[in-house]
């Protein structure tokens, strides 16, 4: 995700918990978030497969 700032996965806690920091999430809620976590990784991967795959598209047609 490129995030090197623990304030983007506080903010995070923030929108998905109502806490202020990742250290105040119980068991379940850690696993919610790395869940939520995992799941944006797998969409950029996504969409970053796509884009190569549109930017093979054009190279082979120009």
């Amino acid at each position: 995700l490129g995030w090197d700032k623990p304030a983007r996965v506080n903010g995070m806690c923030r929108k998905m918990f109502g806490v202020s920091a990742v250290e105040w999430l119980d068991y379940q809620q850690c696993s919610k978030l790395i869940e939520a976590l995992k799941n944006m990784v797998k969409r950029q991967e996504e969409k970053e497969g796509q884009d190569a795959g549109l930017q093979a598209d054009s190279d082979s047609q120009g």
